[in-house]
């Protein structure tokens, strides 16, 4: 009897369910993670390097291009170590949580710093931004590796990660808001140099202090942390490489942020030189990251037709406005809709780019 059972029990029964333990509270929580994360990333591609060290710091435009591309050049090299070094931790406290507490100070401290003007020589902003840089880029991975690392060990099953998932993406388009929003938070504080000093510090605490929220909300799994490293770091890379799925994931998530991030770095040029309405940078992204957060959360959310429904009524209100005549708001001008439209596209490319991966 109890043989056959055996042989007839669904293999669905053997799939992990969801942790009693993932609540969306805790969802939100742990989404906190991506909200500096993308508060770090987006504010420096789409207004540090090609706004404030260009036309605010008086950095010539290839040495701003420049730092930028040690640091990620660092970054390439940082991330496997950080992945390497986060298996191997053996502390009673975890192997991935306590570097939210070790990490989130210094990212704090470094983006504050990267707000500031230390001197007027070319040469010495640019070594002291490239130093900055770096830093914040290993700060950065000190938090993000250990807390990607830890998704799968909180949510066991393909529908658990979906989920949660879908709150992180939720998180990243508020850190994209809040990214967007810095320009104008300086000009609160007065304008110039000193108002960006000032919204750096005020930045630099909030993105610190998240992290703090995502180690009460997070977990561990003691079977996780007591397993061993099988092989070296270098077997690893060349296994990965051997891996047909893993080849065309990266392939398609490279190629899908190359496009995201080019446009996303020319659009305060554009708003600025080409259309010579500056100041509607912030409200026209604001707006396509608005444009995309109800989807983001209804896929969180339900598993149903929803979504689908709600992308549709979108895209049909956005048909309408691109033929709406020019005495409407000025928000709603055909000329201006190409912002919502992009932000459409950047949402179907980024779920593009992550979609495939539990099917691997």
């Amino acid at each position: 009897m109890s043989q056959s059972t055996s042989q007839n029990a669904s293999p669905e029964a053997a799939v992990p369910g969801e942790d009693p333990r993932l609540t969306p509270v805790r969802m939100t929580g742990y989404a906190a993670g991506d909200v500096t994360v993308n508060t770090v990333l987006v504010s420096l591609n789409m207004v540090w390097v090609t706004y404030f060290l260009t036309q605010v710091a008086g950095l010539r435009p290839e040495l701003a291009g420049l730092v930028q591309l040690i640091g990620r050049a660092v970054d390439a090299f940082t991330d496997p170590a950080m992945g390497r070094l986060s298996d191997l931790c053996r502390w009673k406290w975890g192997r991935r949580r306590p570097f939210f507490v070790l990490g989130a100070l210094p990212l704090g401290i470094s983006f504050a710093l990267l707000w500031m003007i230390p001197t007027d020589s070319q040469l010495g902003m640019f070594a002291y931004y490239t130093g900055l840089y770096v830093l914040l880029s290993v700060s950065l991975t000190m938090l993000s590796v250990p807390y990607l690392a830890l998704l799968p060990e909180m949510a066991l099953g393909y529908d658990a990660r979906t989920r949660l998932n879908m709150f992180r993406n939720v998180g990243s388009i508020v850190g994209i808001a809040v990214a967007i929003a810095i320009r104008q938070v300086a000009r609160g504080f007065g304008g110039g140099p000193e108002g960006y000093v000032t919204a750096g510090l005020l930045y630099g605490l909030l993105i610190a202090l998240p992290w703090l929220i995502v180690y009460a909300t997070s977990w561990e799994r003691p079977d996780f942390q007591s397993r061993g490293s099988t092989m070296s770091l270098a077997d690893g890379v060349r296994l990965l490489l051997r891996h047909q799925n893993f080849r065309k994931l990266t392939g398609l998530f490279i190629c899908s942020r190359i496009s995201m991030d080019l446009v996303g770095a020319m659009l305060i040029l554009y708003f600025t030189f080409v259309m010579g309405r500056s100041s509607d940078f912030e409200w026209e992204s604001e707006l396509q990251s608005g444009w995309n957060a109800p989807g983001w959360l209804e896929s969180a959310l339900d598993d149903g037709d929803q979504g689908e429904l709600l992308q549709d009524g979108r895209a049909c209100f956005l048909r309408l406005v691109m033929f709406a005549p020019e005495t409407w708001m000025k928000y709603y001008e055909p000329r201006r809709c190409g912002s919502l439209g992009s932000g459409s596209f950047y949402r179907h490319c980024q779920t593009a780019s992550v979609a495939p991966v539990g099917d691997c």
